[in-house]
């Protein structure tokens, strides 16, 4: 139970920190490709 417990967050933690860079670099990609 403590272990499906501890999951949870890291899974949501990764998701979110995936989720962070990604929606940062599209400005990024989309302006060196506009370049």
């Amino acid at each position: 139970a403590q272990l499906s417990a501890n999951v949870v967050p890291v899974t949501f933690t990764l998701s979110s920190a995936s989720q962070v860079p990604t929606s940062f670099n599209l400005p990024s990609s989309a302006a060196h490709y506009n370049n």
